[in-house]
Order: C-alpha cells, then sequence, then structure tokens
C-alpha cells in the first residue's frame, strides 16, 4: 500500500518543499514561524500573549514581564 500511494505521489511536491526558506524576520537564534506557533498554541492553553508582543521580546529583546514570554518560551524549547 505505501508502493502504491509513494508512486502516486507529485515529484514536484517534494521539489516545492525543499525550496521553502525561512521568513525574512528570521535570525540565527529567531525562528519567525517557531514563533508563531508557540503563541497561538500558547493561546490555544489560555496564555493571553500577543504575537507582535512576542516577536518584539524574542527579535529584538524588548522586556516584558517575565510571567507573560515565560511559558511562550517554553513551547519553543520543547
Amino acid at each position: 500500500m505505501l508502493a502504491a500511494y509513494r508512486l502516486g505521489f507529485p515529484v514536484d511536491v517534494i521539489k516545492a518543499f525543499n525550496e521553502l526558506h525561512d521568513a525574512e524576520l528570521s535570525t540565527d537564534t529567531f525562528s519567525f514561524y517557531t514563533s508563531v506557533a508557540s503563541v497561538y498554541s500558547s493561546k490555544i492553553e489560555g496564555e493571553e500573549i500577543e504575537l507582535d508582543s512576542y516577536i518584539k521580546y524574542k527579535r529584538f529583546g524588548i522586556d516584558f514581564l517575565p510571567d507573560y514570554t515565560k511559558k511562550i518560551d517554553n513551547f519553543t524549547l520543547t
């Protein structure tokens, strides 16, 4: 069954996947997409944080109250 699936898998999808790149906002120590995923995962858990605030904290080093960013940081570390 896997072999049949693999035969029907379009090769250009693999090519497109390999051409993906990180967002322009990302740096060596900051991933925009990881931050987005972490913030919205934490929102599902009931945390009150805005993506804009978290990006300012992570990418630009702007300080916020530790409790505001601590739980989101835990999401990005796992």
